[in-house]
């Protein structure tokens, strides 16, 4: 086990600095000489910051990325060995106010924690992530600190992945070096890999796929109408809805010094994400009920051309992904207004979204992210050959 450092701070970091696998040291904090700062790594409550320019002391002076790969408000931060020269570990945030009866609590949402030493976390490593998160989370007045971590790894991760970047994973060592006590994990999500294979191209006139059922009736599954104002209500409604949007019931974010603004939406990032098939609706009787998101795997296009990828227009996406051949659903809704129908919402979904996958787009492997709900749609997926390829859970701890 590794000695604590003498003192730990934590700096924020510039949008490159994490992603790039080739330039790991490159830049540090550029808070202009400010931290969020711990007078000794054991255990002690930090300071809310250090001295700003001329020993002056301030606020930490949070930089905001403002072109990110993701379409998220995210902070990135590096958590430091007495300098900035120095960095341990780095790791993504935000802070969020989590629906609890009778009201909310502030909550830090961080993931994506990479041990910049390389190697395996040891307990030390781990002890001091979670000084840092701690820390950054008593900046912000948030109570408490969600911290996503893989638990396990069998496979490739495909994109969107919270603890992946391009060229930068975290690493499922950190779990077990963790040591928190059984209370503080949250339910698993898995994620498994389903083969499509190219079934447009099977004998019979390109038959239908094992997924392929149609939906019961009076039950509707339609693409996204690009820009409709309507669309993206039902959208949002319905990820608050299911408990995964991190924003307030009156849907407003929380500001903190303009830190975190309302998200964008994902064309204002990138049209390559926003072509109208990756995110279909269920409908009944007209009202949206449930949805369902899947992208291309952007790792692997980023990997082949480079980050300008990102500004290819909606029209190239098919072409994009059959070249890719590799997808992930990654994001099911279903509105409790579904009651005894949700699982038929949520298979009626699934089945649209492979069909659309293998037909339209080319995908020939499937990634599918399952919530600890949905698992019964586990064994429906394992019988057309899905795997296990990943499992993440949330950890909760005060800060």
């Amino acid at each position: 086990m590794s000695e604590p450092p003498a003192e730990l701070k934590v700096y924020t970091m510039d949008a490159g600095y994490q992603e790039s696998a080739h330039e790991r040291r490159r830049g540090h904090g550029i808070g202009r000489g400010q931290a969020a700062r711990g007078e000794g790594a054991a255990g002690e409550r930090g300071e809310g910051a250090a001295g700003g320019p001329g020993g002056e002391p301030s606020g930490p002076d949070w930089y905001v990325p403002r072109l990110g790969l993701l379409p998220s408000s995210a902070q990135g931060f590096v958590a430091c060995i007495d300098t900035p020269d120095n960095p341990m570990a780095s790791f993504y945030s935000f802070p969020y106010r989590k629906k609890f009866w009778p009201g909310e609590i502030p909550v830090l949402r961080a993931s994506r924690p990479i041990l910049r030493r390389g190697g395996e976390w040891g307990r030390g490593e781990a002890r001091n992530l979670v000084l840092a998160l701690k820390l950054v989370a008593r900046a912000f007045k948030q109570n408490s600190v969600e911290l996503e971590v893989f638990k396990g790894v069998w496979g490739p991760v495909f994109f969107p992945s919270s603890p992946t970047a391009v060229d930068a994973c975290s690493d499922p060592t950190l779990f077990a070096a963790l040591k928190l006590p059984p209370a503080a994990a949250g339910k698993s999500h898995l994620t498994l890999e389903v083969p499509l294979g190219n079934w447009g191209d099977k004998a019979g006139g390109g038959g239908p796929g094992p997924w392929e059922v149609e939906p019961p009736s009076g039950i509707t599954v339609r693409p996204i109408r690009p820009g409709h104002v309507g669309d993206l209500a039902a959208y949002y409604r319905l990820w608050s809805e299911s408990g995964g949007l991190p924003l307030n019931p009156t849907g407003k974010a929380p500001r903190f010094g303009g830190w975190l603004d309302l998200r964008p939406w994902y064309s204002d990032v990138s049209s390559l994400l926003s072509h109208e098939a990756f995110i279909l609706f269920a409908e009944l009787k007209g009202e949206p009920i449930g949805l369902v998101h899947w992208w291309p795997n952007l790792y692997r296009l980023v990997a082949r051309h480079g980050r300008g990828v990102m500004g290819a227009p909606a029209s190239e996406a098919p072409g994009l992904t059959r070249e890719a051949g590799e997808a992930k659903l990654f994001k099911l809704a279903i509105s409790p207004k579904a009651g005894s129908n949700a699982g038929v919402v949520a298979g009626a979904l699934f089945s649209t979204a492979l069909s659309l996958m293998s037909r339209e787009f080319g995908v020939r492997t499937a990634h599918v992210s399952l919530r600890p709900e949905d698992r019964p749609l586990e064994r429906w997926l394992a019988r057309l050959g899905g795997e296990a390829v990943q499992e993440t859970v949330v950890l909760t701890f005060r800060a």
